[in-house]
């Protein structure tokens, strides 16, 4: 229930304003000028695999552009408005969050990435 003449007053709060501005907008929403993208071949890797992850973004003057996983990484290789990672042993379903800055503004994109495997053994009845 909202009561009436609240929410106006609320909202027009600085503190208010900051939050919804800077904290409910997903990575890539419209306030975020120049989105971080993440790619890879394939969001779906087998168990202990390794793959590769590209951060790039269109931002004409990029700083910073890193990678952040509780995997192990290895940078592969980076150039203006890009950077890319080799990734290692995955061992179950992950997040990749690739951040930078653009004109000082941060800049955020992130990945799920979904770990498979093969059952050990597979019985079929008659």
């Amino acid at each position: 229930m909202v009561l009436p003449g609240l929410l106006p007053r609320a909202c027009g709060t600085p503190l208010i304003s900051l939050l919804l501005v800077c904290c409910l907008l997903p990575p890539g929403a419209p306030g975020q000028q120049f989105p971080l993208k993440v790619e890879v071949q394939s969001p779906v890797v087998p168990a202990g695999g390794s793959f590769l992850v590209n951060c790039s973004t269109d931002c004409p003057n990029p700083n910073l552009i890193t990678l952040e996983t509780s995997l192990s990484k290895e940078p592969v290789g980076n150039g203006p408005g890009w950077a890319a990672f080799q990734l290692f042993n995955l061992t179950g379903d992950t997040q990749v969050l690739c951040s930078g800055f653009c004109n000082g503004v941060q800049m955020i994109g992130f990945l799920i990435i979904t770990e498979y495997r093969f059952p050990e053994r597979v019985e079929l009845l008659p």
